[in-house]
């Protein structure tokens, strides 16, 4: 695709000036799992002394599935990102989804929980029962996604957020994340900052 044809896609996304400004940007967009896969995308956000834990799981068309948001006490972030992904792969767990594609912006989580990086200690207790989430999970798979295409779960994780967990049939989302959700069905292209 050729930068022309960004800018025209980016246009209603109101990022025009930005990529103007920029001859070497990078460009991301939720890519959408096969049909019989769900996608989970998790994150942590910091701020202040409350911390939060979001995730959302979608299916292969984009529609939200189930969804959750948490307030914790401040602690390491490292730790956040794994306690999000554990939520996340629990909440797939209970839903019966043996499919499942799980993505994180924390590069430090998936690696830890991939056994590329060692676990710091403070992370010890998550990640055993991470490994014992996923062991309830058939099939799944877990990989680093740039914070750009990550940005549901990033509303969700917001300590302001005012969702606690959304079930099937998925209602009263904010019209924020419902927008989103909308962007990424559609396979919206967002620049790498």
């Amino acid at each position: 695709m050729s930068r022309n044809e960004l800018v025209r896609i980016c246009r209603s996304n109101s990022i025009e000036s930005y990529l103007q400004d920029s001859k070497d940007v990078q460009y991301c967009s939720r890519d959408k799992p096969l049909i019989q896969f769900f996608k989970l995308n998790t994150n942590a956000a910091i701020d202040g002394d409350t911390d939060g834990l979001g995730g959302i799981i979608r299916d292969s068309s984009g529609k939200e599935f189930a969804a959750f948001s948490v307030k914790l006490p401040a602690e390491a972030i490292h730790v956040l990102e794994m306690k999000a992904i554990l939520l996340g792969a629990r909440l797939a767990a209970e839903k019966g989804l043996t499919y499942t594609l799980l993505e994180s912006d924390s590069l430090t989580a998936v690696n830890v929980i991939s056994e590329v990086w060692t676990c710091p200690w403070k992370a010890i207790p998550v990640l055993a029962d991470i490994r014992d989430a996923l062991f309830c999970l058939n099939n799944w798979k877990l990989s680093h996604v740039w914070r750009e295409a990550n940005t549901a779960a990033d509303f969700l994780s917001k300590p302001t957020c005012c969702i606690k967990r959304v079930d099937i049939p998925v209602v009263d989302l904010p019209i924020d994340l419902l927008d989103i959700i909308v962007a990424d069905s559609n396979g919206t292209i967002y620049p790498r900052l």
